[in-house]
């Protein structure tokens, strides 16, 4: 059996931050694949700054050719609002032998209960919830749909043996980058050293797309 972890998220840009947390998991949990997704446009949220096109690109040039590691552009592809649900749901119907495992930071989880058919998320995959300082004492979250109160466990063998619906909360190193600072960086002409994959930085620095409009 397949172990596929999927880390969606703006990639707006990738930062070492994504990079570092995604591999944490990735070993802890003991996945045999790890797949970033990135979104299309987040529900609720403004328009990425960067293409779809430039973002996956990234993407593909952090991770280099990293064993078991890949971009999964299925949402960008598909175009519109990218809803989860959509997303697993596709994966589980192409690869239903496969166990699967939503990661997505704490502070994101806290707003489950407002995302596409929350409830059957838990039917469609296991989460890893990339724990954030100042998030522990509000997990789950009391609006959150069952599931996220049932599934709780910090044994990662169990999310191995049971097919979904586990919620493992994962602290990770606190590295203390955002994607909206190194926008920031970006516009101000200032250095990204060692808060970028270093294949990219060049790139980024340069990159028009986060010019003030």
């Amino acid at each position: 059996m397949k172990h596929v972890g999927l880390f969606g998220g703006s990639f707006d840009p990738v930062h070492v931050g994504h990079l570092r947390a995604a591999l944490e998991a990735a070993e802890h949990v003991g996945l045999d694949e790890l797949r970033f997704v990135p979104c299309a446009v987040s529900p609720g949220k403004p328009r990425p700054h960067a293409s779809g096109s430039l973002r996956r690109e990234w993407l593909r040039q952090a991770i280099g050719d990293r064993p078991g590691w890949q971009v999964d552009d299925r949402e960008l592809r598909r175009g519109g609002v990218s809803y989860t649900v959509e997303t697993l749901a596709e994966i589980r119907e192409t690869e239903p032998d496969a166990r699967l495992y939503w990661m997505v930071g704490s502070d994101a989880f806290c707003g489950l209960h407002g995302w596409r058919e929350a409830d059957r998320l838990g039917r469609l995959a296991h989460w890893i919830v990339l724990l954030r300082p100042g998030f522990e004492d509000r997990l789950p979250p009391p609006q959150a749909p069952d599931w996220c109160r049932s599934g709780t466990t910090d044994d990662p063998a169990k999310l191995r043996r049971d097919p979904a619906g586990g919620v493992l909360y994962l602290p990770v190193t606190p590295l203390g980058i955002s994607a909206t600072a190194v926008r920031a960086r970006i516009r101000r002409g200032q250095r990204l050293d060692y808060l970028v994959p270093e294949p990219i930085r060049g790139t980024l620095e340069r990159a028009d797309c986060y010019d003030p409009p």
